[in-house]
């Protein structure tokens, strides 16, 4: 099929999951055969030269949009900008060459693109072409708690509800976000129900990974595991990501003298620039954590991983959470806010084997995540966090069972399930 993909974030000047997930579903779609236009932004300050290959066969418009607005995906963002660059007539016209079959959007901004680019058309050439939502991120569902004051839960809520009810089809990322706020606006749009696929593991770390299991003959050794020697926590740093609570925990686990008696180096890998991120990286450096600042690339991440003992994932609601899946590519169980099913961060779904393709025919048995409420107190959590550093044995052993989740489910085996699943109904 011939495919255009609209997304805000892909490869230029990438900040968030967002812009790696794209690109790993455009490789995913790639390796099945499909035929890509990818219709994305880049800051207008950015000095990647526009319309041209990102290492694969995909043709890529990248457009100039506000930089000044460049590093949110949010109704802050520049998707007004990527919307107005996507209506000009270099694009229109590249699509209507393209001629295709369906266009796949990311998130609401991507369907606003989409929007403004079937208008601007002279052609009939997206008229009847289906639209495809690909929801990386409920926004509705999951702001800051002062989002109902300013107004943002409403209106992110009204652009999400119009994009499920022009969407030919809706993909969500995991069952939380399947059946919470998409069913209420299917429901309300009386369009079908949302479809889960779950997101795979990006092929560069994947390759990585796998080649470091392949390099010995037996799983990890127990003396490798003793040689691990980092908490590690990659989420943004931001409220919404609750990053504050890895910083509270280390500051507890200090402050208990359990760092220097583990011998733990608390590492936090995150290039967000904001007060906020700022004060925390003071606190987190007051008690000897290693700060990593800028965006690392595959190999960089797959170095901390193999240093790492526990992996932290602090949000409390999130569509995925990617390197949950990548540490555990590289034997790093994490600690996750699990209370009750549907999980709360989508990427237990793919280590539980529930939902969205990389389903198998029963839940998996062997643990492959610890669960934890992260919102039940500091101390509640660092009483969990130094058990679970004391105890070795059981790190490597649900590691191990994470790993074998994570490698199981690619990029192709995603694509395929999207094609077989969803493009193919259309």
């Amino acid at each position: 099929m011939r495919l255009v993909f609209v997304t805000l974030e892909y490869d230029a000047s990438t900040f968030s999951g967002n812009g790696i997930y794209a690109q790993s579903q455009v490789r995913g779609l790639l390796s099945c055969g499909h035929d890509v236009l990818i219709v994305c932004g880049q800051p207008s300050t950015t000095t990647t030269a526009p319309d041209v290959s990102d290492k694969t066969s995909a043709r890529v418009l990248r457009l100039d949009v506000d930089a000044e607005r460049w590093g949110t995906l949010d109704r802050h963002s520049a998707w007004e900008s990527f919307a107005r660059e996507a209506a000009g007539s270099c694009v229109t016209t590249a699509v209507a060459e393209f001629q295709p079959h369906c266009v796949l959007a990311v998130d609401w901004s991507g369907v606003a693109a989409y929007e403004a680019m079937r208008t601007a058309a002279a052609s009939d050439a997206l008229a009847t072409t289906k639209l495809v939502y690909l929801v990386y991120r409920v926004f509705s569902a999951n702001l800051n708690s002062d989002a109902d004051e300013s107004g943002d839960r409403a209106w992110h809520s009204a652009r999400e509800r119009h994009a499920c009810a022009i969407a030919d089809a809706t993909v969500a990322l995991c069952r939380h976000d399947a059946h919470g706020a998409l069913a209420v606006f299917s429901t309300a749009e009386s369009k079908p129900a949302a479809h889960v696929l779950l997101p795979s593991l990006r092929s560069p770390l994947r390759e990585i990974a796998l080649a470091a299991r392949a390099s010995s003959a037996a799983p990890e050794a127990d003396d490798a595991v003793d040689a691990r020697c980092t908490l590690l926590c990659c989420v943004r740093l931001s409220p919404e990501k609750n990053a504050g609570c890895f910083v509270e925990l280390i500051e507890t686990l200090h402050a208990r003298g359990a760092l220097v008696r583990h011998g733990i180096t608390p590492v936090i890998v995150s290039n967000t620039q904001s007060d906020y991120a700022a004060d925390l990286r003071t606190r987190a450096r007051a008690v000897g954590a290693v700060l990593v600042e800028t965006f690392q690339n595959a190999d960089e991440m797959a170095a901390h991983f193999q240093r790492a003992l526990l992996n932290v994932h602090t949000s409390l609601n999130e569509a995925f959470g990617m390197t949950i899946i990548e540490a555990a590519a590289f034997e790093v169980p994490s600690l996750v806010n699990h209370v009750a099913e549907p999980g709360p961060v989508g990427a237990t779904d793919l280590l539980l084997k529930l939902g969205g393709g990389a389903s198998g025919a029963t839940r998996r048995t062997r643990a492959t995540f610890f669960a934890q409420e992260l919102n039940c107190g500091v101390e509640v959590v660092a009483d969990a966090v130094e058990a679970l550093l004391a105890d070795r044995a059981t790190l490597r052993r649900v590691g191990v069972a994470a790993a074998d989740a994570a490698l199981e489910w690619d990029e192709t085996k995603n694509a395929e399930w999207l094609a077989e699943n969803v493009l193919s109904a259309l």
